[in-house]
């Protein structure tokens, strides 16, 4: 049996600046949510912290929230506001 799942990140937009890479991979406990993700970039990506909370999260290409479940594998794309005309 697995202690730990892995998930795939990708920074998108401002949020690849401050995290200083396009994509890493995470591992999490197994019943890890969005918000537990969230946790864990705050302490790995200092520099992202600040932006994280206004950021969405999107799970295999599906907006989600904080509480959505997480599983092994899956992709998660952190998404900064968009803003423009």
């Amino acid at each position: 049996m697995n202690d730990e799942m892995q998930i795939r990140v990708l920074f998108l937009g401002p949020s690849r600046d401050f995290a200083g890479t396009d994509a890493m991979d995470v591992k999490l406990s197994p019943n890890a949510r969005v918000a537990d993700l969230r946790r864990a970039l705050t302490k790995t990506l200092p520099r992202l912290a600040g932006a994280l909370p206004t950021c969405r999260f999107a799970v295999d290409e599906s907006f989600v929230r904080d509480d959505a479940a997480l599983r092994n594998g899956c992709e998660v794309a952190v998404i900064p506001p968009v803003s423009g005309g």
